[in-house]
């Protein structure tokens, strides 16, 4: 275990991260012993990835806001990893207050947009801090497929066109002395209609295009992406085809249907 931590801890020093984003599958990550106590050893994980001498981000996504309309930033649990809510609570120095992608973070909290109205995914958000950092993406045994930042790359592409922009307004309870209300935006997926991305063809393309490293012993499974190297790499593939993201399942359906209209999808082609 020792090689392949001094293996990473090198490699995000080469390629000069500050700030790192983690999506977390305990099961493989770096080899921990368990000793009796489930906190201690996901604490292990996280003293393990914090010794990486990174600002780490984890996801800390909570989706009630939809139907609950209110979004509690002490209370409300994460509903992505057992790794992110104990890190939330015990190891964060900072939260953002964004319903359903807030994440949590040690270090400097990220200059993003805070306001009334927020689009999640837009230049102003913490994606786009993440590029404009020189920040990685680290899969600590996660899926590929868990890959949030894809959203922010369809955002700004200016290419996007099979979501629709829909709006989500509620309450942001900060601390029990200061709520504030909020406005959401963001584009979704057609509502009662497949949409899907070829997570197995846009893995391969970005190994084949030495964009992603992976850390392999035993169980333990890391990769590493380095955020500019990712986006730059989607927006050119986007450009020369905008359904590059889906798979063909989704395809089949959604360019017959965007050449129909010969528009974007709006919120009313799915929902009344």
């Amino acid at each position: 275990m020792n090689d392949i931590f001094n293996n990473i801890k090198s490699y995000l020093t080469l390629i000069n991260t500050n700030d790192l984003f983690v999506h977390t599958d305990i099961s493989k990550g770096f080899k921990v012993a368990f000793n009796s106590s489930k906190n201690d050893y996901i604490a292990e994980h996280i003293q393990l990835l914090l010794k990486l001498n990174c600002n780490l981000l984890i996801p800390v996504y909570n989706y009630n806001f939809s139907k609950l309309k209110v979004f509690d930033v002490v209370n409300d649990t994460s509903q992505v990893g057992v790794i992110n809510e104990y890190f939330r609570k015990n190891f964060a120095q900072w939260q953002t207050p964004i319903p359903f992608f807030s994440v949590a973070g040690t270090g400097r909290l990220p200059e993003i947009n805070l306001g009334h109205k927020i689009n999640v995914f837009d230049d102003s958000s913490i994606w786009s801090h993440l590029y404009n950092n020189n920040s990685a993406i680290m899969y600590y045994g996660a899926s590929f497929s868990c890959t949030t930042i894809i959203h922010f790359v369809e955002e700004i592409s200016s290419t996007l066109r099979y979501r629709y922009s829909k709006r989500f307004d509620g309450k942001v309870i900060l601390s029990t002395n200061e709520i504030k209300n909020i406005c959401i935006n963001m584009h979704v997926r057609p509502l009662n209609y497949y949409l899907g991305y070829d997570w197995v063809k846009l893995e391969y393309d970005l190994f084949e295009n030495n964009i992603i490293k992976q850390f392999k012993d035993g169980l333990t499974d890391i990769k590493i992406i380095n955020v500019n190297k990712l986006v730059d790499f989607w927006l050119n593939k986007l450009y020369e085809n905008e359904l590059y993201f889906l798979d063909n399942k989704s395809v089949f359906w959604v360019k017959p249907m965007l050449n129909k209209l010969k528009r974007p999808f709006e919120l009313t082609d799915f929902e009344k």
